[in-house]
């Protein structure tokens, strides 16, 4: 068992044109739920600049960049970490 599981949300990738369309909110949604559910400590993503913006300053996620963006599959993409502590979901809470 690993003491400290992670849940990888691989390649959050969505065209900038359909960000408002709500896939972007089910696919996350979807994501942390399983996290949640499943007792993972964090998640983990390979994200669009424009969705890691998104989901820290439009949703209040606590995010961290864990490195360069760099460009993938038609796009820069952010490697990033958060919480799902009971702190960190406070704070989403809060928002």
């Amino acid at each position: 068992d690993d003491p400290n599981p992670l849940c990888e949300l691989s390649s959050l990738v969505v065209k900038k044109e359909f960000g408002g369309t709500g896939v972007l909110d089910h696919l996350f949604r979807a994501g942390w739920a399983d996290a949640l559910r499943l007792g993972a400590r964090g998640i983990v993503a390979l994200i669009d600049t424009w969705i890691f913006d998104v989901l820290c300053d439009l949703y209040c996620m606590p995010f961290s960049q864990l490195g360069e963006p760099h460009y993938h599959m038609g796009g820069d993409v952010v490697p990033v970490v958060m919480s799902t502590s009971q702190s960190a979901m406070s704070q989403i809470a809060h928002h």
